[in-house]
């Protein structure tokens, strides 16, 4: 038991047998590449629904690869009353404001924490999505909260976190949110914000491979991950 292509093998192939409760019917316009983005999308939505994203609220997404692009997109479908997107990547940010991002943050040259407050008037985000990973986030996330803040945890690391201190937790009544993959509830909704047109998935695919080149796939991503949002290995449409 577990999820394809982490607990169990096999989705790299011509010819796969699953289960009929894992099986759900695409809208007709809705081409095999762009759909390979709708388990990402369902998992940023079960993540935002367990942090409860309200509206009115004041969200920083961390990182704006193909999840955080996509957290920024859900962030402003939930009224947020403004979305800060943050990445190291011009190209990246220039995406971000196509969807819909209010302010970037290009965090190679500037204080984030820093813009953060700027961009509140001093106040802090209500909502810091970490959507990166990376275990250095960890307190500048927490520091630029406002007091009874969410962080929620998106992105993975299996990195201990070095010079962490909870009393900005106790001090800001803060809390944080873990989210894991996804549940079968989310897999329709998120079916369905691509079919009404809700979610831009445009940009999202950095490059396609048959499966005979599916090594090229994986060496490619290696060589340049911060320039890549999705790859994507199939027999085609």
């Amino acid at each position: 038991a577990g999820l394809f292509g982490r607990e169990m093998d096999g989705s790299l192939a011509e010819h796969v047998v699953l289960p009929e409760r894992y099986l759900y019917p695409l809208p007709e316009h809705l081409s095999l590449t762009k759909a390979t983005l709708i388990e990402t999308l369902a998992t940023v939505r079960h993540a935002q629904e367990r942090a409860r994203i309200a509206p009115e609220e004041f969200v920083v997404v961390l990182g704006q690869g193909a999840a955080g692009l996509l957290h920024t997109q859900l962030a402003k479908l939930s009224g947020a009353r403004k979305v800060v997107a943050v990445s190291r990547s011009p190209a990246k940010l220039a995406l971000a404001r196509r969807m819909k991002a209010d302010e970037v943050v290009d965090a190679s040259r500037q204080d984030v924490v820093a813009a953060v407050r700027e961009a509140t008037d001093g106040r802090g985000a209500d909502v810091v999505v970490d959507a990166a990973g990376a275990p250095a986030l960890l307190a500048p996330a927490i520091e630029m909260l406002a007091p009874g803040g969410k962080l929620l945890l998106y992105g993975i690391s299996h990195r201990p976190v070095a010079d962490f201190t909870t009393f900005p937790l106790y001090f800001k009544e803060l809390t944080i949110y873990g989210s894991r993959a996804l549940t079968p509830e989310d897999v329709g909704p998120a079916i369905a914000l691509v079919a009404e047109g809700a979610v831009d998935l445009e940009g999202f695919i950095t490059a396609t491979y048959p499966l005979e080149r599916a090594p090229a796939a994986f060496d490619d991503y290696e060589r340049a991950p911060g320039s890549i949002l999705r790859l994507v290995i199939g027999p085609g449409e």
